[in-house]
């Protein structure tokens, strides 16, 4: 297994842990491999704490060498990638904002330009259960069906990628455009996009949108490399 992809797969969850998706040793990344294994984030660690050795390995199965380590929502992984193989990377948190809205009755409004990128391609899950086996595994893959994005009540989000960059992307997007939804309904009623701005936007978008996907990807990887070396500066 290179080690880059495990390295890859730790500063995703660095990522996430930077703009606010830390909920205790929750939440989890994974990538998969050409041989139709994955790699995962080791359970009992939290995101900012994630480094390559805090990497496991899982099957096709879901099975695992390291069964101790497996997160228990694992499945959701399993299923997304048995269903989607277009599908190379998901992300799972319990951002607080995001959680706090998937136990509203709000509809996700288009307010932002990170909202954008979920045209269409975004799904609720109905269910406060968590997804512990293939059965439920399988229910979340059917609904997330080909878009990017599903909403789980009362839980998070789960995103899904062509690659961890994509993923964590629109993990990040996700989470920003319903933190300004939010805001919004401070200030009054909330006026979003309409039909017609969403598709000229989401139409412009498509065509820069792995500029935009690796343009946060290396502007995050710089600010965790400028937060280590405050950190030094200050130790």
């Amino acid at each position: 297994m290179n080690a880059s992809e495990r390295e890859d797969l730790a500063l995703a969850c660095r990522m996430l842990w930077l703009e606010g998706h830390e909920h205790f040793a929750l939440g989890h990344v994974s990538s998969r491999q050409p041989d139709g294994t994955y790699l995962l984030k080791a359970s009992g660690r939290g995101l900012g704490e994630t480094r390559p050795g805090d990497v496991i390995v899982v099957d096709q199965s879901g099975s695992t060498d390291e069964p101790a380590r497996l997160h228990a929502e694992a499945p959701i992984h399993t299923e997304i990638y048995r269903r989607r193989p277009d599908v190379r990377a998901v992300v799972h948190t319990h951002h607080p904002v995001v959680a706090a809205f998937a136990a509203s009755d709000a509809s996700f409004e288009f307010v932002s330009q990170d909202s954008v990128y979920f045209a269409d391609r975004m799904a609720f899950f109905d269910s406060a259960e968590m997804i512990t086996d293939a059965d439920s595994g399988e229910k979340l893959a059917g609904c997330l069906a080909d878009g990017r994005a599903v909403i789980l009540r009362n839980h998070g989000l789960v995103t899904v990628g062509a690659s961890v960059p994509e993923a964590v992307f629109l993990a990040i997007s996700l989470a920003r455009s319903i933190g300004t939804q939010e805001r919004a309904r401070n200030f009054g009623n909330v006026v979003a996009m309409n039909a017609d701005e969403i598709a000229s936007l989401a139409k412009d978008f498509e065509r820069s949108y792995q500029r935009r996907v690796l343009g946060q990807w290396e502007y995050l990887r710089r600010r965790l490399a400028e937060q280590g070396r405050s950190a030094e500066r200050d130790a």
